[in-house]
């Protein structure tokens, strides 16, 4: 049995959401029938066919047929008897005439030819309109749903967010927290409804193009299903770096990393319309180290992706698929999709935890960064030395390799940077021993 054209496999962390109204082949259809730059191609081709009709007919002989009648009425004097005398004539002329070319210097035979190809090439250029625009509806059909999700994904976000910053009011009113708590939960919060406008506005953006390939007037009323995991026939495998059910949703690595888990797992599971709640295939355990950071992590995952999946592509073309249905009473958290300025340092947290922020962080994704001499600089690693120093953001020591920079307790060590994710540099460049008491970030 043939695997091939039959899985789809998927290395990313996307999930999927239904829709109803339009399917991808109702959209094709459609366009194939109500584009007028389709329209104008056949119109096109009938009238180059037309064209090569008549360059036919001149090798033909033209044949010319000609008939006249006359008739004529009079009157005149018989001269042998000299009376009047009345007298009608008729008379029928017919006439025919052919005419051949022999030989033109085969202008018309060219002439044939070059009907002949124009009928060609009108009719390539229609299959080939055809296919861009097929090609076109699909990727506008599967923005939409790419738009779709991720707009849903910040308004989950959001809302989660709106519900912690009324549970931090709650104790910043009774005085269990710092008002500063309350201003960093509303900062986040602007942030995020700034991110679910944006994919507001990028998803009403896909399905305008949408429409109009489709030439319908009201985008916004159009709805499109997500049957792209129904085509293939043995469904669709993802592959999600946590151990469902426990945790769902985007950016699994940095997560994992910032809640401190020191055990995690990499899931085979069959995607569903929900978020990453399909019946799972497989699923292969893993320990985290202190020392691991994003890439790391991401490393360890590749290698056990490539194992894994491997051995059950050989499952599957044997027909011996184990699906296990997720428990819901397992699910713990879902996990929101983050933006690079969630990757902002606050220095008044201690050194450990900006430590986290950092690992979590690290390649491949944007990096936690702060602000230096108007500079955005991005920290790639670093290290943390636990004290009770409290200088939030002051540079204490500046060295060949490192640099050293208070926290709200401890300090962090500094190996690796650069400036607004440009190429790694020395830190020299960056530091000298003259910034020694200055102060990063916005404080």
């Amino acid at each position: 049995m043939k695997v091939t054209n039959t899985l789809v496999f998927l290395l990313t962390f996307a999930t999927v959401q239904a829709q109803q109204t339009w399917s991808l082949e109702d959209c094709i259809n459609h366009a194939l029938v109500n584009n007028i730059a389709l329209k104008q191609s056949e119109l096109t081709i009938e009238l180059n066919e037309n064209t090569q009709t008549q360059s036919n007919f001149q090798l033909l002989p033209s044949v010319n047929a000609n008939t006249s009648a006359f008739r004529n009425t009079g009157r005149y004097i018989n001269p042998f008897t000299n009376q009047f005398i009345e007298e009608v004539s008729t008379s029928l002329n017919l006439s025919f005439s052919s005419n051949l070319t022999l030989f033109n210097g085969f202008k018309n035979i060219n002439q044939i030819k070059k009907a002949a190809n124009e009928v060609l090439k009108s009719t390539y250029d229609l299959e080939s309109a055809k296919n861009e625009l097929i090609s076109s509806i699909a990727l506008s059909y599967l923005q939409i749903l790419f738009n779709e999700e991720a707009f849903l994904t910040s308004k989950e976000q959001f809302n989660l967010t709106n519900a912690q910053e009324a549970r931090i009011k709650t104790l910043v009113d009774a005085g269990s927290l710092a008002k500063g708590e309350l201003l960093n939960i509303q900062s986040q919060k602007a942030l995020e409804e700034q991110q679910l406008v944006q994919t507001e506005n990028q998803l009403n953006l896909s399905k305008l193009q949408l429409a109009q390939l489709l030439d319908l007037e009201n985008y916004q009323e159009l709805k499109i299903k997500a049957e792209i995991i129904k085509i293939p026939k043995l469904g669709v495998i993802g592959s999600h770096p946590t151990e469902l059910p426990k945790y769902r949703g985007r950016a699994p690595i940095p997560w994992t990393i910032l809640k401190g888990l020191k055990k995690s797992a990499l899931t085979f599971f069959f995607i569903e319309e929900g978020m990453d709640d399909g019946d799972i295939l497989d699923q292969q355990f893993f320990e985290i180290i202190d020392n691991d950071d994003a890439e790391s992590l991401y490393e360890k995952m590749t290698s056990i992706g490539k194992t894994m999946l491997l051995k059950n592509l050989k499952l599957i073309e044997q027909g011996k698929i184990n699906r296990i249905k997720q428990d819901p009473t397992k699910f713990i958290e879902n996990w929101p999709k983050r933006i690079p300025e969630d990757g902002k340092i606050n220095w008044f947290s201690s050194a450990e935890s900006i430590h986290t922020l950092i690992r979590a962080t690290t390649h491949p994704y944007p990096g936690a960064y702060t602000i230096f001499k108007t500079q955005k600089l991005i920290i790639w690693s670093a290290s943390f030395i636990k004290n009770n120093n409290i200088k939030p953001g002051i540079i204490l020591d500046v060295k060949k390799d490192s640099v050293v920079i208070g926290t709200g307790n401890g300090d962090l060590i500094v190996n690796n940077i650069s400036i607004d994710g440009k190429s790694e540099i020395n830190l020299s460049n960056i530091f000298t021993l003259s910034d020694m008491g200055k102060t990063l970030g916005e404080l």
